[in-house]
């Protein structure tokens, strides 16, 4: 019990001080505070500091779960719904295949997709998608690294089997360069193309609507005027 008003002496003291006046604190942030003081916190405790704190104290967010493939799962639960997927670059197989395709299916509605750059690995990870409506801006190939003569005859089989996914060529490539996703209800930054997904360390940060409800209007209106502008692939 001697502890219990401890813990709660410390809040109300922290509180006093301004500690929340600015800025919502993870319980992480007032642990270490607690530390500082030298107060003792048992884990049975951490709960009550929700009862203390009411909506000043939000959720912790969660540890980093390592996945059997290789890769690292984090949503940060206290920031709003944001999720963060962390791809180790090694499982460059089965991570694609298997986990950004979990984080996808999470998104409603037609998936807008802009890539600078396309190529074999694009047509396999979008394949991975099934039968989502999916349109696909890109730049092009990059002729140094794909046979062009090749993906054409890969991409005319992959248009009999993948009817909902359109892809087409924008011609200013310079306008191109951060590769995303927009869905109805969320943004998703990809820090690696999707031609080669998960080959080295890449983040994918999923944005809930109401962290990018000022931007996503424009990011939608940018696209459907590139992608009136541009040609099929």
């Amino acid at each position: 019990m001697r502890k219990q008003k401890a813990l709660k002496d410390f809040i109300e003291e922290i509180i006093d001080e301004g500690f929340f006046d600015n800025i919502e604190r993870h319980q992480e942030d007032i642990i270490a505070r607690l530390g500082a003081k030298a107060v003792k916190v048992e884990g049975r405790q951490i709960g009550n500091m929700h009862k203390i704190l009411g909506r000043k104290c939000q959720e912790p967010p969660t540890k980093l779960e390592k996945t059997q493939t290789g890769g690292y799962i984090r949503r940060i639960t206290g920031s709003g719904g944001v999720s963060v997927l962390y791809f180790t670059g090694k499982e460059p197989w089965k991570d694609p295949k298997k986990h950004f395709v979990e984080a996808i299916s999470r998104l409603d509605g037609e998936l807008l997709i802009v890539d600078k750059f396309f190529g074999f690995g694009t047509l396999d990870n979008l394949a991975n998608l099934g039968d989502r409506k999916i349109r696909f801006l890109t730049g092009g190939i990059r002729k140094e690294s794909e046979d062009s003569d090749r993906l054409d005859r890969e991409f005319t089989k992959f248009k009999r089997d993948f009817k909902s996914i359109q892809i087409r060529k924008y011609d200013k490539t310079f306008e191109l360069h951060d590769r995303y996703i927009i869905a109805d209800g969320a943004l998703v930054i990809v820090g690696h193309g999707f031609q080669d997904l998960g080959e080295k360390e890449s983040f994918m940060i999923i944005l809930p609507k109401d962290k990018i409800e000022h931007v996503l209007p424009f990011l939608k209106e940018k696209f459907e005027e590139r992608w009136a502008k541009a040609q099929n692939f």
